[in-house]
């Protein structure tokens, strides 16, 4: 390996402020996969012990051999439709997209430190696409929730240095629900409702909540809760189902014809 442990890959965390912010990214909704330019190359996705190398489509293979020896490309698999539901099939098809959006080794050296435009520059002459980044500097994390929804992103990453100081805020919106059904808990919510199925007003199922603001229903008569209206806040509906949903509060001013 050229890195020197696979836990040197920098892992997100969540964005809670008082960083010194240097770039603010797209973040992809894909499967990460680290390339390795070696005399046999590899490509390493979430599970280290599997090479995902002849899964690739032959086109990406040769663009990728194409990269010199002691090269290492950290990035995402994205499928056309951007959702990362779909990148499996796209591998297979072979109309899957590699993003890098590090370069921590190029040529046997170390660049874990590099600048930005400096990878960008790299990743450019590899014949790559670069990271998208905002042109000015943006951490307010309701800032780039609504800026995440307007553009339809998933979130953004919020990068220290190249190489290290990730940090990640993914997108979240509500939305106003009608309730359908429920399903029984389990474990410590044993006796009481799991979990809230919720619907548009057309009566199609967009998922089930099951947390958050417990107080509010997980302890209420199931029949007494069919039809009534909630708001979810959710990170968006890849597949048309909602995702990290979790409920927020009663809306019984508001009929359910309008939740659309």
């Amino acid at each position: 390996m050229l890195l020197p442990h696979p836990e040197a890959r920098p892992r997100p965390k969540t964005w809670r402020g008082g960083r010194e912010i240097r770039s603010v990214e797209a973040k992809m909704d894909g499967h990460r996969l680290t390339v390795y330019r070696e005399t046999w190359p590899k490509a390493l996705g979430r599970k280290w012990h599997v090479d995902l190398w002849p899964e690739l489509p032959v086109e990406l293979r040769e663009r990728l051999l194409n990269l010199p020896f002691g090269t290492v490309f950290d990035g995402e698999l994205v499928a056309p439709s951007g959702k990362g539901s779909d990148v499996v099939t796209a591998t297979r098809d072979g109309t899957v997209e590699f993003r890098p959006f590090a370069v921590p080794r190029y040529e046997g050296h170390d660049f874990t430190s590099i600048g930005f435009r400096e990878r960008d520059r790299v990743i450019v002459d590899a014949g790559f696409s670069p990271p998208t980044q905002l042109v000015e500097i943006e951490t307010d994390p309701e800032r780039l929730s609504q800026m995440a929804v307007v553009h339809r992103l998933e979130g953004y990453v919020l990068k220290e240095r190249h190489y290290r100081g990730w940090w990640k805020h993914k997108r979240t919106q509500t939305d106003d629900l009608v309730v359908v059904g429920w399903k029984p808990g389990k474990g410590k919510h044993a006796g009481r409702i799991g979990a809230l199925e919720v619907a548009r007003a057309d009566g199609t199922v967009v998922g089930s909540v099951g947390k958050g603001r417990d107080e509010l229903w997980r302890d209420e008569d199931p029949a007494q809760l069919m039809g009534r209206v909630c708001e979810v806040a959710h990170e968006g509906t890849p597949l048309r189902r909602l995702k990290f949903s979790s409920f927020v509060r009663w809306r019984d001013d508001k009929p359910k014809e309008e939740c659309t």
